[in-house]
């Protein structure tokens, strides 16, 4: 039922969309990349609150005047980005592969127990 609700509030936002811009397109002569800008100028100005909600103005800041992009503002994103740069070979290390060997021993002690 939620995904019907979600599918709705889609459609209605994608017709919605597409009236705003053919309003929009009227206002600024048919020009559409002067409506590009007014949209991301509008679209920065509205996502300012949430961008200091979210306590992400470190990072921001950090792509504005040159710091590392990549740098990461809490040590919990930290971690989470060195455990998104493990390659592979370190999981390998840790876990063990299934394979078809691995698989069919698992049947063997099934059937023998």
């Amino acid at each position: 039922m939620l995904g019907v609700l979600f599918g709705i509030c889609s459609s209605v936002s994608t017709a919605l969309h597409a009236i705003v811009i053919k309003k929009s397109l009227d206002v600024v002569k048919g020009d559409t990349m002067e409506l590009v800008y007014y949209n991301n100028l509008l679209s920065a100005i509205a996502f300012t609150p949430v961008i200091l909600l979210a306590g992400e103005q470190k990072d921001v800041f950090a792509l504005f005047f040159g710091s590392d992009p990549t740098a990461l503002s809490d040590s919990k994103d930290r971690e989470s980005k060195k455990m998104r740069e493990i390659d592979a070979s370190e999981v390998l290390e840790k876990g063990e592969l299934i394979n078809h060997d691995n698989l069919e021993g698992e049947n063997n002690e099934k059937e023998n127990v």
